[in-house]
């Protein structure tokens, strides 16, 4: 049923559960949706990552274009890597108002947007919807595939997909999505706690400190993050040194990678993009 058919964001919402369990069951039923780190961060300290790009052009639209990146990557998960869906369900899927109307327009605007930045390659058909294709997460304009974890390149994250079935990840604001984002790509396996110098925090990710305070607060009041600080001594020699405070991020609840399920036939094909490098 059309997202229009109900007022109110509850039943919005509702509506893009629907869609988020459609895909789960028709796509790779993988644990989450693999993205390339290089997608979030920029290993050179220019803040230039692809992720960061999206949420300046985007502005206040920043969140519709990195969860429509999401879904085109967990939907698209079998060679040839594209999908052709109208604008008005990727609207409903991520659970925006009027998505008839104008969140397919919003829809219309982010999948441009992503072309632009060699995200995605995007055929139009006529009298039906346009093919998008993937292009690598890093923007080189390269073909899609996923990553396997060969070398820093093709060094991946996961997002969980049950932040899709359970309708938190459609509820996110960019800087949550973000700072979510940022948390996985640097744990260095599943659910370990990360850290960052502040100074280098913006080169590495782009984003600033208001954004990442904002994203900060948002994930812990949704129960995805946990923040705790942890004393650092400034000198390794002696115990009456002062002390610096770490801030450690953590990530909880549904956030946290799911673990594998039983190895079986048909699940030969999950467990062969599973896994975090």
């Amino acid at each position: 049923m059309p997202a229009e058919a109900h007022g109110d964001a509850d039943s919005r919402l509702a509506v893009s559960k629907v869609y988020a369990r459609e895909i789960y069951d028709s796509a790779v039923r993988r644990r989450g949706v693999p993205v390339r780190s290089l997608f979030a961060r920029d290993l050179s300290g220019n803040g230039g990552a692809p992720m960061a790009r999206l949420i300046q052009v985007g502005g206040r639209g920043g969140e519709v274009l990195l969860k429509l990146h999401l879904a085109l990557i967990w939907r698209s998960s079998r060679e040839p890597y594209n999908t052709a869906i109208p604008a008005r369900k990727w609207a409903e899927l991520l659970a925006l108002p009027a998505s008839a109307s104008n969140g397919a327009r919003r829809v219309i605007d982010a999948i441009s947007t992503l072309e632009r930045h060699h995200l995605v390659d995007v055929e139009q058909r006529r009298g039906g919807p346009s093919v998008i294709t993937l292009l690598n997460e890093t923007g080189n304009r390269q073909p899609y595939a996923p990553p396997r974890g060969g070398g820093e390149a093709d060094r991946y994250f996961q997002v969980p997909v049950q932040l899709w079935l359970t309708g938190t990840l459609q509820q996110l604001s960019a800087p949550a999505l973000a700072m979510l984002m940022a948390v996985l790509a640097d744990q260095s396996t599943p659910g370990a706690p990360v850290w960052w110098s502040t100074n280098r925090f913006p080169g590495r990710f782009g984003i600033s400190p208001a954004t990442r305070a904002r994203g900060t607060r948002e994930l812990r009041d949704a129960g995805l993050l946990a923040v705790s600080k942890h004393a650092i001594s400034t000198s390794p020699i002696t115990s009456f040194a002062p002390e610096r405070v770490r801030s450690v991020y953590t990530l909880t609840g549904d956030a946290l990678l799911l673990p594998p399920a039983p190895a079986t036939k048909a699940g030969a094909e999950v467990h062969a993009v599973e896994g975090q490098s």
